[in-house]
């Protein structure tokens, strides 16, 4: 498993921590909705809005790389 943002998602203003927990071989879906976590960014504010808009701008960095796979058939 790959990432493409995350240092760029790190150096945000108001951004304190960023985490990935998905290992290679994991299944990752865009929008997963199961609740499965596969990371965790952490972010700080003068106000909730100042915070949140941190959060939504380092979440919009951080993508997985995705490989093509070979044909097995």
């Amino acid at each position: 498993m790959a990432w493409e943002g995350v240092a760029e998602a790190r150096n945000l203003p108001g951004i304190t921590d960023v985490e990935l927990y998905a290992q290679p071989g994991d299944l990752v879906r865009p929008h997963d909705q199961s609740g499965h976590k596969i990371g965790l960014v952490v972010a700080a504010g003068a106000t909730a809005a100042d915070a949140s808009a941190a959060l939504d701008a380092a979440s919009a960095l951080i993508r997985p790389v995705i490989w093509p796979t070979e044909d097995t058939q």
